[in-house]
């Protein structure tokens, strides 16, 4: 038996889909047919095959020669959640990583760059995955876009402070950077220079990105989960 079914992906791999099967005959006497409530088992078709889970399965009647049976199926999981959603977290922790390099390391954007090829090529990866078809985006799929986004803006924030800690150190600093470095780093002491701006702005970012992918992390998992 081949099931066809309208699915809504936005919830991807954890979705939970309804599909109803219209059953009867187009030919036929009423009196020679006859529906009997429970004969039909999906779980002995369905049931621990390919990835989905029968739920809950009941049946309404359509006419005295249709019966129409309805199908609760859940996916299953477990290989989305290793193959793309932790790989997504490692690659995330990997990103943040960049910042945890000394601010004249060469490998800051070196590092940066490839995180941000790899997201490219997991995201090339999942939507194999996915009907080319549809006219929305998944959760994961978002998840996935935000932190290719922020893997750019971190490639851009690593040639920032390398930017600026190449500014000569003889050039005063503006009395608002002073201030911004004096609040990140309140043990520096006097003359701050462009190295130090250079410092708190690649601490700043690392806190700020930390905090981000805590906080973006968690509510799509719990989205994911919990819908």
């Amino acid at each position: 038996m081949t099931l066809l079914c309208t699915f809504d992906l936005i919830l991807y791999p954890f979705d939970v889909q309804t599909c109803s099967i219209l059953m009867g005959t187009w030919s036929g006497m009423v009196s020679e047919i006859t529906f009997i409530a429970g004969s039909l088992d999906f779980h002995r078709y369905f049931g621990g095959r390919g990835e989905w889970n029968i739920v809950n399965s009941w049946a309404e009647n359509f006419t005295d020669v249709w019966e129409h049976f309805f199908l609760r199926l859940k996916r299953k999981s477990l290989y989305h959640v290793f193959s793309i959603i932790l790989p997504v977290i490692l690659l995330s922790v990997l990103d943040g990583l960049v910042f945890v390099l000394p601010i004249h390391s060469a490998e800051k954007t070196g590092l940066s760059v490839t995180v941000l090829l790899a997201f490219a090529v997991l995201q090339i990866s999942f939507n194999e995955n996915l009907p080319s078809n549809k006219d929305y985006l998944t959760l994961l799929e978002i998840y996935i876009y935000t932190f290719m986004i922020l893997s750019t803006l971190t490639v851009t924030a690593a040639v920032l402070v390398i930017r600026i800690r190449s500014i000569d150190a003889k050039k005063p600093l503006p009395p608002m950077i002073s201030k911004f470095i004096s609040m990140m780093q309140p043990r520096k002491n006097s003359p701050l220079t462009w190295t130090d701006f250079a410092e708190a702005t690649n601490q700043f970012v690392f806190i700020a990105f930390l905090i981000f992918i805590f906080g973006f992390t968690t509510a799509v998992i719990i989205t994911l989960v919990h819908a």
